[in-house]
């Protein structure tokens, strides 16, 4: 019997195939887990475009990983969400900015529910 794979379980392993590549990585860990940990406050406060655009525009890898690992799953594994070829962060950031408000909620509501997991993640990598 085939099982149906629901979307935390999707979220989940992809959060803990990216929270145990970044404490491999070859940037500092801390950093990353600061940017996963407060990521989900800085989209509930300031929106997810301008939060990804913080993160990118530091100078910390750390960061820039954590936009890129949110990135990563909202574009390359929903693409039923913004159906697109394989994104990198720029590319999101410039197609996210052209969404309709009500798609940009959808991708918002997403990227709170891999959030959670994510952050479970990385404190338990930590």
């Amino acid at each position: 019997m085939t099982g149906v794979v629901l979307p935390d379980q999707l979220r989940a392993a992809h959060a803990a195939r990216r929270a145990k590549q970044a404490k491999l990585g070859e940037f500092d860990f801390k950093e990353y887990q600061s940017a996963v940990k407060s990521a989900a406050s800085l989209v509930m406060n300031s929106g997810l475009l301008s939060t990804l655009a913080f993160l990118v525009s530091r100078s910390e890898a750390g960061k820039k990983q954590a936009a890129a690992d949110i990135v990563d799953w909202l574009g390359n594994w929903r693409r039923d969400i913004l159906p697109t070829q394989k994104v990198e962060v720029v590319k999101f950031l410039e197609e996210l900015s052209q969404v309709t408000s009500e798609k940009y909620l959808e991708i918002s509501d997403e990227a709170m529910a891999y959030l959670r997991w994510l952050r479970q993640m990385v404190s338990v990598m930590g």
